[in-house]
């Protein structure tokens, strides 16, 4: 379906679609990405009932949506083959001036939380502003960073980061 800021797939298109691409381009593990693929819970969910077949497959997501709702987690955790690569942005240490609700910050690490609880296969991934084309935030600021992100990951899940 056609709409006015692009196309829309079933379930069974969206696997279709990832099986042509894994043989097209030799793929033993393709991924779902960008556009934040968490956001349509029970559309990601029966496009999991049809990836079922693969061996495995990523899907990649900033895992807000699982910080919030530990139903979710536990509903993904349902399913054996995807692997859940957790996107963590890193964040210039000066103000903003539309700052974040503070809040905000806390659903990655909740996410995370809730997905060692449910056992689902995750990596976490460390991207700095520098990879979005933010070029003009010193490098040294990016740095600093990345490594606060880093020691609050350690922080919170001493298994999963060391600062």
């Amino acid at each position: 379906m056609t709409g006015a800021y692009g196309q829309f797939y079933s379930p069974e298109e969206v696997f279709g679609n990832l099986g042509d691409a894994a043989r097209q381009y030799r793929a033993r593990k393709p991924r779902i990405s960008r556009a934040e693929p968490t956001l349509g819970k029970e559309h990601l969910l029966k496009v999991l009932v049809e990836a079922s077949e693969l061996d495995q497959f990523i899907l990649e997501t900033n895992d807000m949506l699982f910080g919030v709702d530990r139903g979710y987690v536990r509903e993904i955790s349902r399913f054996e083959k995807p692997h859940i690569r957790v996107s963590l942005k890193a964040v210039p240490l000066k103000p903003s001036p539309r700052p974040a609700k503070p809040e905000t910050f806390e659903l990655p690490f909740n996410a995370i939380r809730n997905q060692l609880d449910y056992d689902v296969s995750f990596s976490v991934e460390m991207k700095s502003l520098l990879e979005f084309g933010v070029a003009n935030i010193p490098t040294e600021t990016l740095d600093k960073a990345l490594a606060t992100e880093l020691a609050r990951l350690h922080s919170h899940e001493p298994c999963l980061a060391r600062p």
